[in-house]
């Protein structure tokens, strides 16, 4: 796991200063586009481009991770995710999907599609330090 790239989400989160004006844990990013790019609901995946350079938004409304040469990849949104934070399909479920939590895998709390951002950035430093101590 990618552990200072997780960590750095779950504090943007935990700060509040988001790009969307609403955080809404079923979304990637929706609604009225913002000036930054950005629909005016996302998640946690639709900050992204909030924080790393290496993630744009779309003109359609969806976020690409961007290679070394300022191209999008050639792989979608997901697979993207779990190769940035250097983790499989099962942690990103865990960590980025409402009620698809292993607690007793990854650690943190069961989220449903309600969950704030507080929580999800709760279950990041929960998974971080779970995954240390393996």
């Amino acid at each position: 796991m990618n552990k200072a790239r997780l960590l750095k989400l779950a504090e943007h989160l935990e700060r509040g200063e988001l790009g969307h004006d609403q955080f809404d844990f079923s979304l990637v990013t929706f609604g009225p586009t913002k000036p930054n790019g950005c629909g005016s609901n996302g998640c946690a995946i639709g900050e992204l481009p909030m924080v790393f350079d290496e993630w744009k938004y779309q003109c359609d409304g969806s976020i690409r991770r961007l290679s070394f040469n300022g191209k999008s990849t050639e792989y979608g949104p997901w697979e993207d995710v779990e190769s940035f934070f250097d983790i499989d399909s099962d942690a990103s479920d865990h960590l980025f999907l409402p009620e698809e939590q292993n607690v007793a895998a990854f650690g943190g709390e069961y989220l449903e599609v309600d969950a704030t951002r507080q929580q999800v950035a709760f279950n990041i430093r929960a998974f971080v330090k779970k995954m240390e101590s393996k």
